[in-house]
Order: structure tokens, then C-alpha cells, then sequence
């Protein structure tokens, strides 16, 4: 069996052994049944304290809160009084009860929103807010009943959604608890004239909600503000608890209870506290989750559930002890076996014995051969040979290992389908426990794409010489065009059908640009030849500029130039093209000798490339580029025009 054979198979078996999980599960079992047991006294412990903690808390905050709405509310009831005692039929008409007087009553007062006096149709006829005087409010909206009884009695009314009562007097509706904004009639009955009128207060509901804010800072707790019948008038978040189950709760109670506090929903998942405020037949009560009581942190609750943990550490010390020794061998097999795999995907692997002959290959590498495990076991790396290496490589390689020592190195390899292949090669020789090599194992990288993108930049350094070399051969007149310093057409020919070769060979397109200056005999014929030559010179040396080292640029006639594009498909050539041309076009040719001109010039281009063609040689694209200048020429001039 070989070393890597021999570490799955290690690796393969079970992490856990069954005797030892049913021994150390017994011994867990029997401590986890004490530390369940102390835990859940401990538990009960702590949440009885937590209540009884939270009750109090919570008593303390409604009876806070009740005082402080109790004197709010005797606050308001002081103010309708006054306005009560100067109110007469008189002081309406002679605007004693003005909108400004009763503005200026509450100028200063954050709890009352607006003041108003309705008759007993209930038409505003005086109010702190202008814009109320003169509406009509519904009857929903007012007392039942006016009668002798209840003059000079605060009136508490219902919640209604608005800013002010002329909300009201468009469309009135009972808010639903939380809804924004809010408004609170609190009314008055006063006798006018023998008739009985209403002073009536617009509470802001939102200055009381303000300090409900404050106490309940986490948003743990319901504020509900009810009758003492039960009915809900308003509530602090609208969303713990049913309002309506709430209600139903608090209005069960006994009508004399000033503070109490009750339990109520499905298993007594809510506890409520409630005080009653007899002055106003209000009962104010804070409802919270009982579970959230519990969740909260408490010293009481950490002291008695590390004494649990304390007490049954001491049964499971000697089980976590003996399964520590466990839990690190489990580990480190865990640990190896995942690095196994890391290592295996990442890498081909083969393993072979000391002849070279291959005992075990991973995935990775009969995927990478295109050998099937049994075509491969048994045979010799040399099915893999791709005849590049000499023997004389493979006679170090084989030193190397033999003396012990790891071999490092790149090969090419063979697949099974005769394509070659790259690979970064590691071959590190295994030792038994004696210290003798027994096996070697090898690891591979493939890097045939790496390598294919050398060969691609060692193709295109060479064009580039190869191009640096003739551009220092056009130094000879053999091969430069004398009047603009280009090549000629025999460099042209020349490095045609080197770039033509090295297109093949690696399978790169070349494309070729035919130029044609227009309207060209007409500067030769109107300002002579001299003057046709300085705009030759001029044009080529823009071109020039337009493309890149790789290029060539020839002159092949009077006024017709080629250029050759290596490794440049039909996009990048039409791109190419188009600059020549703008750069033709986009600045007349100065000529300052004996004359003075601005010279207007364009030219017309075909464009042919390989990509696309499969087999091609250089006459025919050159033919195809010819054919494109002329239909150049033809249509218009001044334009490229791609071969067909």
C-alpha cells in the first residue's frame, strides 16, 4: 500500500470511536442531568426575585406617573374654573373670552393645545385657536348631557385623531390607540344665561407621552391610560399587549382598588401594575412581558447560576479531562484531513515507487492526463514523456531524488490524447520509519496557460525586434522611401511574410491598411511637385503617430501607403484606421517656402483583416484592401471602408 493510500485510508476512518462515545456520553449524560436540575432551581430562584424586583420598580413608576397626570389634570381643571367664573353672556360679547384672552390663558402651557367655549348646539363661539370659532362639533364629540349636577365638574371626553377641534368639525373619529396625531377633549359645564355652555380643553396627548417616555426607556413596557371601567383612552406604544385584552383585565377589578397589580394572558405571560385616579374616574396602569423580565441582567440571577456550574464541574471534571486527550486527537485528524483535501484539490498528485512506476494518482491529476486510474497504475512516467526534456535532465532529476533530496523543476507532459501540457513539478522522496525512501510523491501545478501567455509576449518581443530591426535597416536606401523616411516596398514585402508566418503559427490575426491620398494629382498639378512632396512628408509623419511600435507604415507609390497591423483583429484595425484618417483631416498642411499655403487634405482607406477568413495569404488581403480603397475612392472619399 503506498504512503498516500495508507493517509486516506487513516484519514477515512471513524473520528469516533463507539466506545469511547458510549463511555463518554454516560459519564456526560449523568453530569448534564445535575447541571440541568441546578440550573432550573437556580432559575426559578432568580426570576421570583426578578419579579417581586420588577413589581416594585414598576409600582413606583405608576404611582410617578399618576401624580403626575393627577396634577395636570388639577392644573386643567384650575383654568377651566377661572374661565368658569368670569363666563356670562356679557363677557362673550364684549370679547373678554376672546380668542387672544384665552390664547394668552395658556401661552406658556405645554400640556394644553387649545381652550374653547361651545353652546349647547355645539357651535364654537370663542376659542383659543381662531380658526376653530365658528364650527360645529359633532354631538359624538360632547357630553351626553348637560344638567346642573355636573357644573363645574371636570368632564373627561374621549380621543380623537386631529391636531384641533377643526378636525373635528370635518370628519371627527375615535383615535386608535398610537396613532399620531392625538388630541384629548376635557370639558367643563357652565351656566350662561340659563343656558348651559362647555368649556372645553384640547390636551396634548403627546407632553404626557413625553414623560411615559422617560420611565419607560428600553420600550419594554404598556402604558394605558383607561376608565375605571376599562375602557382605553390612550396607550404608550400600541403593541406588546392587546389593548382590548388589557382592558378587559383592568375593568374586572374592583372599582375601590386604588393600586394594584394583576396577572392575565395564556400561561400569565403579562403582569400589569394600575393605580386609580378617584378625582377623575381614571385608572393608569404599565403592563410588560413577563419574559421580558426574565431576559434582563441580573447580579442575583449570575450568582446563582455560576453556584449551579460551580457544583457540577465538579462530577464532569474528570469526564472533560479524559475527553480533552480525546478531543485533540479528534482534532487533529479533522485538522489533517482537511488539509488533505485543500492540498488535493488544489494540486495534481501521483505517488510512484523508487522506478518511477505510478501507484496512486488524485482527480486532479487523471483529469489533467486524460488517463482513466486503472489505465495509469502500474505503468511508468515515461507515458507522460513529450520528448522535450533530454536524458541527460532526466538523469539529474533522478540524482537528485536518489540522494534524498527534493527535485523542483517544469516539465512538459504529455496527455493521454497526445496534447502537451505545463506543469510546475515538486517530487519529494518518503521515508518509513527507518528513515529509508520508499516511495516518491509528486506534486504538480499546471501552468500551460502561464505558459501560453509567454509565448504569446515572446512572439510579440520578437515582432518588435524584428520590427527595430528593420526600422534600422531603412537607414539603407535599399529599403526607406528617400522623400518621407518610411519603409519601401521591399521592407514591406519582407516583413509581410514574417508577420504572415508568425500569424500562422500561433494563430493571431493581421490585418492591412491601404491608403490613398485624395485628390492628390490636383496639389501636384496647381502648386507643383516640391509642394506635393512637403505634404507628403507632413501627412506620413502624422500617421506615424497613430499607431503602435509593432506597426509598419510603407510607402508603395506616389501618393499610396500600406500599413501592416500584426496580432490585430478587425476592431482594432478599423479603430487604427479612423485615427489615421482624423488625423489626416484635422489640421491643414501648413507649406511655407517660396509660397503660402493651408492645404485642406483627406484620405480614403481599405481595410482587410484575417480574422474570421481561416486560410488566407498576403496577396489576398492586400487584393481585398485594394478593392476596398477603390470603393473608397469611388463612394465619396475620405472614409474607411472594410473588405467584405
Amino acid at each position: 500500500m503506498t504512503a498516500l493510500n495508507s493517509a486516506n485510508a487513516f484519514l477515512g476512518q471513524k473520528i469516533h470511536p463507539k466506545a469511547f462515545r458510549i463511555f463518554f456520553l454516560g459519564l456526560a449524560l449523568a453530569g448534564l442531568v445535575f447541571i440541568i436540575a441546578s440550573y432550573f432551581i437556580s432559575v426559578h430562584l432568580v426570576q421570583e426575585s426578578l419579579i417581586e424586583g420588577k413589581t416594585k420598580q414598576m409600582r413606583s413608576n405608576v404611582i410617578l406617573l399618576e401624580e403626575n397626570l393627577s396634577k395636570s389634570l388639577d392644573s386643567v381643571n384650575a383654568k377651566l374654573r377661572s374661565i368658569a367664573i368670569f363666563s356670562s353672556d356679557e363677557a362673550i360679547r364684549s370679547g373678554r373670552l376672546s380668542s387672544k384672552n384665552l390664547a394668552s390663558l395658556i401661552q406658556d402651557d405645554g400640556l394644553i393645545r387649545s381652550l374653547a367655549v361651545v353652546d349647547e348646539r355645539g357651535r364654537v363661539v370663542s376659542s383659543s385657536s381662531a380658526n376653530d370659532v365658528g364650527i360645529t362639533l359633532p354631538s359624538a364629540v360632547m357630553p351626553e348631557s348637560y344638567d346642573s349636577r355636573s357644573i363645574g365638574y371636570l368632564k373627561i371626553g374621549g380621543v380623537y385623531s386631529g391636531n384641533s377641534l377643526a378636525n373635528l368639525g370635518i370628519n371627527p373619529s375615535e383615535s386608535k390607540t398610537g396613532s399620531n396625531p392625538e388630541i384629548w377633549l376635557v370639558t367643563m359645564t357652565v351656566p350662561i344665561d340659563k343656558r348651559f355652555y362647555q368649556i372645553v380643553a384640547v390636551i396634548n396627548i403627546n407632553a404626557i407621552k413625553n414623560l411615559w417616555n422617560q420611565v419607560d426607556v428600553d420600550d419594554t413596557a404598556e402604558i394605558l391610560l383607561s376608565n375605571r371601567q376599562g375602557t382605553p383612552l390612550f396607550a404608550h406604544q400600541n403593541g406588546i399587549v392587546n389593548i382590548a385584552e388589557l382592558a378587559k383585565a383592568l375593568g374586572s377589578q374592583e372599582s375601590g382598588v386604588d393600586l394594584g397589580q394583576l396577572v392575565f394572558g395564556p400561561g400569565g405571560e403579562f403582569l400589569s401594575v394600575f393605580k386609580t385616579i378617584a378625582n377623575y374616574d381614571l385608572r393608569l396602569s404599565m403592563t410588560i412581558k413577563q419574559d421580558a423580565i426574565f431576559s434582563s441582567s441580573d447580579p442575583d440571577r449570575k450568582k446563582l447560576r455560576l453556584a449551579a456550574l460551580v457544583l457540577s464541574a465538579g462530577i464532569i471534571f474528570l469526564v472533560l479531562l479524559r475527553f480533552s486527550w480525546y478531543q485533540r486527537y479528534e482534532s487533529s485528524l479533522i485538522r489533517l484531513k482537511n488539509q488533505a483535501e485543500a492540498v488535493s484539490s488544489h494540486l495534481l498528485m501521483s505517488e510512484s515507487d523508487l522506478n518511477g512506476n505510478i501507484q496512486y494518482a488524485n482527480l486532479g491529476f487523471l483529469e489533467a492526463t486524460g488517463y482513466r486510474l486503472e489505465e495509469i497504475l502500474g505503468k511508468n512516467y515515461r507515458i507522460l514523456d513529450s520528448g522535450l526534456h533530454s536524458k541527460t535532465f532526466f538523469a539529474g532529476l533522478w540524482a537528485t531524488l536518489q540522494s534524498g533530496q527534493i527535485w523542483r523543476g517544469t516539465l512538459r507532459n504529455k496527455k493521454k490524447s497526445g496534447e502537451f501540457f505545463w506543469v510546475d513539478v515538486s517530487i519529494v522522496p518518503l521515508r518509513n520509519v527507518w528513515g529509508n525512501v520508499e516511495s516518491y510523491l509528486t506534486m504538480y501545478t499546471n501552468i500551460t496557460e502561464s505558459i501560453a501567455i509567454t509565448e504569446k509576449y515572446n512572439q510579440e518581443r520578437s515582432l518588435r525586434e524584428e520590427l527595430a530591426k528593420v526600422n534600422r535597416d531603412l537607414f539603407n536606401d535599399v529599403n526607406t522611401d528617400s522623400l518621407t523616411g518610411i519603409a519601401n516596398r521591399r521592407a514591406l514585402t519582407s516583413f509581410i511574410d514574417k508577420s504572415i508566418a508568425s500569424s500562422r503559427e500561433f494563430g493571431s490575426p493581421i490585418s492591412f491598411l491601404m491608403l490613398d491620398l485624395d485628390h492628390f494629382k490636383y496639389i501636384n498639378d496647381n502648386y507643383g511637385h516640391p509642394v506635393g512632396d512637403l505634404v507628403l512628408q507632413e501627412i506620413t509623419a502624422r500617421w506615424k503617430k497613430q499607431i503602435r511600435s509593432s506597426d509598419m507604415l510603407a510607402r508603395v507609390g506616389g501618393e499610396e501607403f500600406c500599413i501592416v497591423l500584426p496580432q490585430a483583429g478587425l476592431q482594432q484595425a478599423k479603430n487604427i484606421a479612423e485615427k489615421i484618417r482624423l488625423a489626416t483631416t484635422q489640421a491643414a498642411v501648413r507649406i511655407r517656402n517660396h509660397q503660402e499655403l493651408d492645404l485642406n487634405i483627406s484620405v480614403s482607406i481599405g481595410l482587410a483583416s484575417s480574422e474570421g477568413k481561416g486560410q488566407f495569404d498576403s496577396t489576398q488581403l492586400i487584393e481585398f484592401a485594394d478593392q476596398a480603397l477603390y470603393r473608397a475612392k469611388s463612394e465619396g472619399r475620405n472614409q474607411v471602408i472594410i473588405a467584405s
